[in-house]
């Protein structure tokens, strides 16, 4: 089977990685391999075709394609990974942009205009009031950085882990502050073809529980994850400082997203890929009122399902986070 990721591989990813390579995976019987396409438009387009198992998007194009007069995307997140918004504003800390209202006719750099957050972005944009204002693509990793430091934009939005590693590189940026609805809107999912859920809903479980099970393990050795990652992606690994500094500042990027996958509200039962209704329908009216949506009227319950969260929790996870505390 294929995963479809929409970013070129960084430690954001640590957890989906280590699910193959220790073997989450294997142990439900499958076997996988990673695709990498250009953003979340891309992505729904290729599961829309099934032409790949499972991908891990943002949620604005299925939400979005649900419109009146649209060809709904006959997808559905089955796993709710990222449990508040990964995307960030950034600028550079000398900067005379303190607020988001600041932005009005500056230059913001995505990473390109296929990714999910852009309508988002757009939606924050016009409830701010602001038109006048221009999003251009710059990649990420060091190009994106460039664009920040020589001024060709004046604000980055990029998601949680880039900014922190341009941090860690030694660049001193400021975050600004986002409305709260839009802080808490969730993020990537695990999207599903409506046929498979239907026809291969034990492979569904099954991949489900394997990434619960990898979560579990990342957060209970960090060490671990990041030298795991590194073993597939050794150019990636830092090349200043000793060792111990170098998986210091790794684990701070991995945990930058990873640290989202359980990030329950108070009382909220810790069930990994859990969705709450409510938490849809708030995303529609983030985006209706941001002018993305023509109606509020939008059939949340066909964009998400809960029927495999039972099965993807069903593991000892204690047990699991025994073992991996044990590897080197």
């Amino acid at each position: 089977m294929l995963i479809g990721l929409g970013t070129q591989p960084t430690l954001i990813y640590g957890v989906h990685y280590l699910m193959v390579s220790r073997g989450f995976l294997k142990e439900e019987g499958l076997d996988a391999d990673f695709v990498v396409l250009d953003g979340t438009a891309t992505l729904v387009t290729q599961m829309a075709q099934k032409r790949i198992f499972t991908a891990w998007p943002n949620l604005d194009a299925l939400i979005l394609s649900r419109q009146p007069g649209r060809d709904p995307l006959p997808l559905r997140c089955a796993y709710n990974g990222v449990r508040t918004t990964a995307w960030e504003f950034a600028v550079l800390e000398a900067s005379p942009i303190k607020t988001l209202a600041d932005l009005k006719g500056k230059r913001i750099g995505v990473i390109s205009l296929a990714m999910g957050n852009v309508p988002i972005t757009r939606a924050l944009m016009t409830g701010l009031g602001i038109k006048d204002y221009e999003l251009l693509p710059v990649s990420q990793g060091a190009p994106a950085f460039r664009a920040l430091q020589t001024g060709a934009v004046d604000a980055l939005n990029l998601f949680d882990g880039q900014h922190l590693q341009l941090e860690l590189a030694g660049t001193r940026i400021r975050r600004l502050e986002q409305p709260e609805k839009y802080e808490n809107q969730f993020s990537n999912c695990w999207v599903f073809h409506e046929d498979t859920i239907c026809g291969q809903g034990e492979q569904v479980a099954g991949f489900g529980r394997a990434f619960a099970k990898a979560s579990i393990a990342c957060q209970a050795n960090w060490n671990a994850c990041v030298r795991s990652y590194w073993q597939q992606f050794p150019n990636q690994k830092p090349a200043e400082g000793t060792e111990e500094q170098k998986l210091e500042r790794s684990v701070k990027v991995l945990r930058a997203r990873t640290d989202k996958f359980f990030n329950f509200r108070p009382g909220e039962p810790r069930r990994l890929g859990s969705y709450s209704e409510q938490d849809w329908v708030n995303f529609v009216e983030v985006l209706h009122a941001g002018g993305q949506l023509k109606t509020r009227d939008i059939p949340v319950r066909e964009l998400y399902t809960n029927q495999f969260v039972e099965a993807y929790n069903r593991f000892d996870a204690e047990a699991v986070a025994r073992i991996a505390r044990g590897w080197q």
